[in-house]
């Protein structure tokens, strides 16, 4: 059943966060899903972590994560080659603007940082349309 959810998590990520499914294939990036978490015990700590994938123009944060959301963070982050860091250190430079995401049942909070200008417009629609989310363009 932990299983399942992580996948139905894992998908529900890429769908929201606009991924494709396709395997992260270790041998053409040197290993990328090994290097996402650059130090494992920040996950397990406590506290906010954040996934920040450069590749994509995004960063997210997990303020006050649950259990479930933790456990799913590593293999979210690194099947999109991104990497985990707390406390929760996105970039400033390139910023485009934020979605806020409440908690919802026994989730914490999600924010979604943008960096490409000219995806702004789709973001704040999308955050504000279907991931019922809060836009900003304050850090």
């Amino acid at each position: 059943m932990k299983n399942a959810f992580k996948l139905l998590s894992f998908a529900l990520f890429a769908v929201l966060a606009g991924c494709s499914s396709t395997k992260d294939d270790d041998t053409t990036d040197g290993g990328a899903k090994d290097a996402a978490v650059a130090d494992s015990s920040a996950v397990d700590a406590g506290g906010s972590i954040a996934c920040s994938v450069p590749q994509q123009d995004r960063c997210h944060e997990y303020p006050a994560p649950s259990d479930d959301q933790r456990a799913a963070v590593t293999v979210e982050c690194s099947s999109v080659s991104g990497a985990i860091s707390t406390p929760a250190t996105c970039p400033t430079a390139g910023f485009i603007g934020k979605c806020t995401i409440a908690a919802t049942g026994k989730d914490g909070p999600e924010v979604r940082r943008w960096y490409k200008a000219d995806d702004a417009a789709y973001q704040q629609d999308f955050c504000v349309n279907t991931a019922k989310g809060v836009w900003s363009t304050v850090f």
